[in-house]
């Protein structure tokens, strides 16, 4: 990415330039280094600004608020924000002011200025709908209901919750349907009605469970503690005592104090998971589980282990899906998180003993060793360990021009392009995904030396980044506008 910034400076393109710092800005935040992001978002806010684009100067102004927001500087973030909404109200951005009312309305939540939030969360819940913006409106209504569940508002929250469920019954385990299931039951529960409480609490689990990606929201203790837990039901005097050791500090934290009384059930004996489970949350519910397949001898299914089937435009978002987790936390691992990196090497060395995986893992052990040589890493791959180390690679800032060797005809490029786009019109897009991808799309679709079926399907897919959802595809050859049309109708 460095490499990128440097050519485009050196060959005085300022518009490539402020795209690569702003890929720069994106990096950092997701090594955690806030400084380095908000230096390389301002450094792109300036180029954007001084060549006159002010839809790429929103967004950079949109990111300098993610940095403050995540610093909680709550000042400093409502100023970028609303740097960001004066400029889109200018430009008629509206899809993405619907975005910016939200992060406004969550910057107040966690200022304590709860009218704030209430007034920010209904416009941006007005501006989804207009937009036709589904899936964030189910953010929207999510958040909503989980505000005024806090105030102790609770037919108002009851009303935005199934509002938000109705939507994301709809979509698939991506949209996270498990946080809207728990805020329902909290307001059950508070509402005195005990048996609805526990249905919701149930679908929680149970969706949580059928996430491909759920072991890897696990904290970093949570693998170690289930091995031991295990191992003390069946007789390790040493694991008993360290089980022992860890429960009182379990029984003092807010977030896992449930999660004791069941344990020491277990360890009496009980396996009855139906049982157990009663008044558990999702993660408490999970490490119940995860104990008992260990202590039944069941191997708990880690991303994808079951098959490694070939990519197709279809498997792309499902492989995506399943292996995000583990994407990011690669990424993260080789930003020197340390965390990342010991909640990897657990899933790493179990898929190296699988045929279908030891390609892949080789892959990713020497990509966390420092090599991003992409002809070097990827040749001999097969379609799907291509697509998941490509990813990676992708999220380094590594360039992959073109299909490595080895790839199948027409290689996963232009596939991965379509899906990238797609998922970047998702509420739950990797942070920077969208804005990276427009300034990809935008600066594809004015170079002259591209193709030009290939900078006109880069202008459609910059038009749906930008919120259309009936872009014009009569000059692309039929197969891409019917790729377009494919990717608008599952939006």
């Amino acid at each position: 990415m460095k490499t990128s910034l440097g050519i485009a400076r050196e060959t005085n393109n300022p518009r490539s330039a402020g795209v690569a710092l702003g890929q720069l800005g994106t990096l950092a935040m997701t090594r955690g280094d806030l400084a380095e992001a908000a230096r390389r978002y301002t450094e792109a806010l300036d180029t954007f600004r001084a060549l006159g684009e002010p839809q790429s100067e929103a967004v950079a102004w949109h990111q300098l608020g993610r940095v403050a927001e995540e610093a909680r500087d709550w000042d400093e973030a409502e100023r970028c924000y609303r740097e960001a909404v004066r400029i889109r109200e200018q430009i008629r951005d509206l899809p993405m002011l619907a975005t910016d009312f939200n992060q406004l309305a969550l910057v107040a939540e966690g200022a304590g200025r709860l009218d704030d939030a209430e007034r920010w969360y209904l416009r941006a819940l007005e501006g989804f709908e207009q937009t036709g913006q589904v899936q964030y409106a189910a953010v929207a209504s999510s958040n909503l209901a989980d505000l005024y569940l806090s105030q102790g508002r609770l037919d108002e929250a009851a009303r935005y919750a199934h509002r938000a469920r109705e939507i994301k019954e709809t979509l698939d385990l991506s949209a996270e349907p498990w946080k809207i299931y728990s805020i329902l039951a909290q307001i059950a529960e508070a509402q005195g009605r005990t048996d609805e409480a526990a249905q919701w609490r149930r679908k929680e689990q149970e969706s949580y469970a059928a996430y491909a990606g759920a072991a890897h929201q696990l904290p970093q203790w949570a693998p170690s503690f289930i091995a031991a837990v295990a191992a003390a039901v069946q007789g390790d005097p040493a694991a008993r005592e360290e089980v022992e050791q860890i429960l009182p500090q379990m029984e003092s934290s807010r977030d896992w104090r449930t999660l004791p009384p069941v344990i020491r059930r277990i360890l009496d004996g009980e396996s009855d998971f139906e049982t157990l489970r009663v008044g558990l949350d999702r993660f408490d519910a999970y490490v119940v589980r995860t104990i008992l397949a260990r202590l039944s001898g069941e191997v708990p299914q880690t991303p994808g282990v079951s098959e490694t089937p070939g990519v197709s435009t279809t498997a792309i978002a499902q492989l995506r899906q399943q292996w995000t987790p583990v994407i990011q936390a690669v990424v993260a691992a080789c930003g020197g998180n340390t965390q990342a990196a010991a909640q990897l090497e657990p899933l790493l060395a179990q898929l190296s003993t699988q045929d279908n995986w030891r390609h892949l893992v080789a892959a990713l052990r020497r990509i966390l060793a420092g090599e991003r040589d992409p002809a070097a890493l990827l040749t001999g791959l097969n379609p799907t360990d291509l697509l998941i180390a490509g990813e990676v690679l992708h999220g380094l800032g590594v360039d992959i021009a073109s299909p490595p060797p080895g790839a199948e005809e027409g290689g996963i490029s232009l596939d991965d392009l379509f899906d990238m786009v797609a998922l970047a019109c998702t509420p739950d897009a990797p942070p920077g995904l969208a804005e990276q991808l427009h300034g990809l799309t935008h600066t594809i679709a004015t170079d002259s030396n591209a193709p030009p079926e290939f900078r006109t399907l880069c202008r459609v897919l910059n038009a749906v980044l930008s919120g259309e959802h009936a872009p014009d595809t009569s000059a692309l050859p039929p197969e891409w506008a019917d790729k377009v049309r494919e990717m608008l109708a599952a939006l």
